[in-house]
């Protein structure tokens, strides 16, 4: 591979281990709130440490899968990859053996998808494993010809897709929160299921896709519903840069707010995000509360919009209105030029006695 493409790579690589750990942070931190809301404080300290594990991973991905890893003349992708399985040992370890342990007590606790939601935490380690493999496999001197004619022909998606991914931003300040209408986007069904499930219960509604063409379907039968869309980057169909090019040059959507979520944290595409006419930029795994104030930003400036937009066809009704009953009272020529601002209307003035009486 050439250095852009390397870059391009690990980027790809960065993001794919991201989606399970953004999906191991999400239902824990989830699970963690229904313990304290259902008063059931016994299970937070295992549960938290299924939140610590994931965190820890996080940090190994971000310090190993850096965009310096590859400066390193004695490193390559497969290398790295080795040395990412070697730190994440410890910390799957204790996301297997925790998770096991608190499903043995699930008959006893009384948590909507309990169940449900730690299965889904140990499947997203699994698929941290087989993510890593994958890695090494395909910088394996067995595959380098077939990958080699995939990047001439263009099919090489996993590189295709970050050549121009998306930095993080900064946190805002916080605003007061508006519920709205939001439309999340992602292939990835657990991030679909997490942000439901979390902006559902702030009190949003929530409407979902799994890819660009679906999103489209839901935007065009009710278009005038969805107040902000949160939308991934890589997607199969039609990815994320191609949702937002299209949603940006449609008169009937290019007002709605846009959010890109995704895992992608290369600085090349942020510029050309930003460019096209995203809002907002967050990265995967996210924190809540920068969330949940972009989203109330976005929903607030959506709704100021949407009643500029009222007042403004209410103004136009009233001049109308105006405009009729003047027709009714004068000719049309003094009121055109009533409207046209003229204060002498008059195209000749007679010498007149005038009696005014009570």
């Amino acid at each position: 591979m050439d250095k852009r493409t390397e870059k391009a790579f690990l980027g790809k690589a960065r993001h794919n281990l991201k989606n399970p750990v953004n999906a191991i942070l999400g239902y824990s931190e989830m699970l963690i709130e229904d313990c304290e809301d259902e008063g059931l404080d016994h299970l937070i300290p295992d549960i938290s440490k299924l939140n610590q594990a994931g965190t820890e991973i996080l940090t190994s991905i971000e310090e190993i899968f850096n965009d310096k890893a590859l400066s390193d003349p004695g490193k390559s992708i497969s290398t790295i990859a080795e040395e990412m399985e070697i730190a994440l040992r410890t910390p799957l370890n204790t996301i297997i053996g925790y998770s096991e342990l608190l499903l043995e007590d699930s008959d006893s606790i009384d948590i909507d998808n309990f169940v449900s939601d730690i299965n889904k935490i140990t499947e997203s380690g699994k698929m941290l494993e087989k993510e890593l493999s994958s890695i090494i496999e395909f910088d394996s001197e067995d595959v380098k010809g077939i990958r080699k004619q995939n990047l001439n022909q263009g099919n090489l998606s996993m590189v295709k897709d970050v050549l121009d991914s998306i930095n993080p931003i900064d946190a805002d300040d916080k605003k007061p929160k508006e519920l709205g209408n939001i439309l999340v986007v992602d292939d990835n069904k657990n991030n679909t299921d997490l942000l439901d499930k979390r902006l559902s219960k702030k009190g949003h509604n929530v409407i979902t896709a799994n890819n660009g063409k679906e999103a489209l379907l839901r935007l065009t039968t009710d278009s005038d519903g969805v107040d902000v869309i949160l939308l991934d980057i890589v997607m199969p169909e039609m990815n994320g840069y191609e949702l937002l090019k299209f949603i940006k040059n449609d008169k009937r959507f290019f007002e709605i707010p846009v959010i890109m979520i995704s895992s992608m944290d290369d600085t090349d595409s942020i510029y050309r995000c930003i460019e096209i006419g995203a809002d907002d930029y967050i990265t995967k795994p996210f924190e809540k509360s920068i969330l949940d104030a972009r989203i109330s930003s976005c929903i607030e400036k959506k709704h100021l919009r949407d009643k500029e937009k009222k007042l403004m066809r209410e103004l136009a009704e009233e001049q109308k209105k105006s405009e009729n009953l003047l027709l009714n009272i004068l000719p049309k020529e003094i009121a055109e030029r009533l409207k046209a601002g003229e204060t002498d209307i008059a195209t000749k003035h007679d010498n007149v006695t005038m009696l005014f009486a009570d």
